[in-house]
């Protein structure tokens, strides 16, 4: 990974971000929630042989400045931070890309900045209430999520080391495995390059940013989408299941898809053969 340059947010936080490759139009990456850049970092790999790619971390996570009070990682401000990285950057005309979580972003980013937005790549990610689609909970999964962050409000220290160990014993890989990854196809070297920073992610932070992200809807943001437009699902993914996506796809004049039959939300580093030759077709079709 390559050193991090930083910009300064409205709030003077420092909101780090990676370039990496040339050429224009520039891809601009939004990643998902508690992420480093173990899921995304085969796709920005081979879009920075043709382009340049700017990756930029939320609060709290990589080298992104820690937010003072985890109640502020609301989408608001990650289009604040976002914008305030563009600003830094020099990004004038811009592809979003994003990934998971990234996907809701940049359809708030383009809805302030469409001026600024020449096409879009949706990975593996939904338009509105992931916590509802997360492993197909429904109606149970925002309340859940909100109870279970009351109760690491009340003792901190004691979930924060509860979370650091399930995350940190050599029974993850194998859970991973068998609820969500692509048994055949994981690597767990890229596993491991995530749940290592996962696992000293702040809990209390990763809960509120996943509530406030989970009562986010985009919807009315899709019919606006009047750019060229590539959805990427996997098949077989639990987080941001292929119906989900199917309806944003659906909803978006024009866009075009590309199912990953036995992709699950690590699909990025599962089947990059697949998805990275199809991401840089759509690049050179459109730009």
């Amino acid at each position: 990974m390559t050193q991090s340059q930083f910009a300064t947010s409205f709030d003077g936080a420092r909101i780090a971000y990676r370039v990496y490759g040339r050429g224009e139009p520039t891809v601009f990456l939004s990643n998902g929630i508690g992420c480093n850049q173990a899921f995304v970092d085969r796709v920005i790999k081979a879009l920075a042989t043709r382009y340049r790619v700017v990756i930029w971390d939320y609060r709290g996570h990589v080298d992104s400045e820690k937010p003072k009070d985890p109640r502020d990682l609301t989408v608001d401000w990650c289009i604040k931070d976002m914008r305030a990285v563009a600003t830094a950057a020099g990004l004038e005309e811009v592809v979003l890309c994003g990934f998971s979580m990234g996907v809701q972003i940049s359809l708030e980013y383009f809805q302030r900045y469409p001026e600024n937005v020449r096409g879009f790549i949706a990975l593996l990610g939904t338009y509105e209430y992931p916590l509802s689609n997360f492993f197909y909970m429904g109606r149970l999964g925002e309340p859940l999520v909100k109870t279970i962050l009351k109760l690491v409000r009340l003792r901190p220290a004691v979930f924060q080391r509860v979370w650091h160990l399930a995350l940190s014993g050599p029974w993850a890989f194998q859970a991973a495995r068998l609820f969500v990854l692509n048994r055949k196809a994981a690597c767990k070297s890229d596993f491991d390059n995530w749940r290592s920073h996962l696992a000293g992610f702040d809990f209390q932070s990763f809960l509120q940013l996943a509530v406030n992200l989970g009562g986010h809807s985009a919807e009315h943001i899709l019919p606006l989408v009047n750019m060229p437009c590539l959805i990427v699902a996997g098949e077989k993914d639990n987080f941001t299941p292929v119906r989900v996506i199917r309806k944003m796809y659906e909803k978006i004049a024009g866009a075009e898809w590309f199912g990953v039959p036995q992709g699950t939300h690590g699909g990025l580093f599962e089947f990059p053969e697949l998805i990275n030759p199809r991401v840089l077709e759509f690049m050179r079709k459109h730009f």
